[in-house]
């Protein structure tokens, strides 16, 4: 299956397929910024001529903050727009882990791990074919600030590669460090995985202004990477709020 980058700069622009292509993986310019850096694409998969699954493709360019101009650059240079991009060292992150189960289902195990090995996917890269520059990527802080910066992203960065080792994703027990009013830390575990039915159920319970509201609306900040859990404001606190390295969706 074909990966192509079409060259503009019309954000809101949904990437077409090509006539020639039945079956392929289209990408266009988005200016969406992360903290200054910008790595989002517009991408849509096609699938026997029709649009199957729309999301973004999150590709971070070596050396490089701003992806989508980058892609311009190298088209005007004389680049073809198709994948994967010559002499180029890259990785990226898709935002929505469907896109592993699709390729499978519709190209074969052969051909969706060869999508994979053209868009350089980090998840597939780094844990199963144990690329060095994709290593190399994956520790730059830039790829956290940008590629895995929304939830979607991260979950399919954890557990999109795992299905071509037939592993199951599932989410995994954790804590939480909620931020307290006087600037501590107050752990909440959350238990997730259970050797029998039913499995756990976890549940706040407590006294009016306790706060259990604030609690929930903490996890779901820190787990979307917004407001109190945005990159600055967890820096500026120097808080961690999950003792895992990535949110657990």
């Amino acid at each position: 299956m074909k990966v192509f980058y079409h060259k503009g700069d019309k954000w809101r622009w949904t990437p077409t397929r090509l006539e020639t292509e039945q079956n392929m993986l289209a990408l266009s310019f988005n200016n969406w910024d992360d903290y200054g850096i910008g790595t989002t694409l517009n991408a849509v998969l096609y699938i026997d001529g029709k649009n199957f699954l729309e999301f973004a493709l999150k590709l971070l360019i070596e050396d490089d903050k701003y992806s989508p101009k980058k892609l311009n650059q190298l088209r005007d240079e004389g680049w073809d727009g198709f994948f994967p991009i010559p002499n180029t060292n890259y990785v990226s992150v898709p935002s929505d882990i469907d896109f592993y189960q699709t390729i499978i289902v519709k190209l074969g195990i052969d051909d969706a791990k060869q999508v994979l090995v053209d868009i350089k996917d980090a998840g597939y890269l780094t844990n199963i074919v144990n690329d060095s520059d994709a290593n190399k990527l994956v520790g730059h802080n830039d790829f956290d600030t940008s590629p895995l910066r929304e939830a979607g992203a991260r979950k399919a960065y954890s557990d999109g590669w795992r299905i071509f080792e037939q592993q199951e994703s599932s989410i995994n027990n954790f804590t939480l460090f909620t931020r307290k009013y006087n600037g501590s830390s107050e752990p909440i575990n959350f238990k997730f995985n259970s050797n029998s039915l039913p499995y756990d159920i976890n549940i706040l319970i407590g006294p009016n202004g306790i706060g259990k509201s604030y609690t929930l609306k903490s996890l779901v900040e820190y787990w979307l990477g917004v407001d109190s859990g945005s990159k600055t404001t967890l820096e500026e606190q120097e808080h961690t709020p999950f003792d895992t390295d990535l949110s657990p969706i």
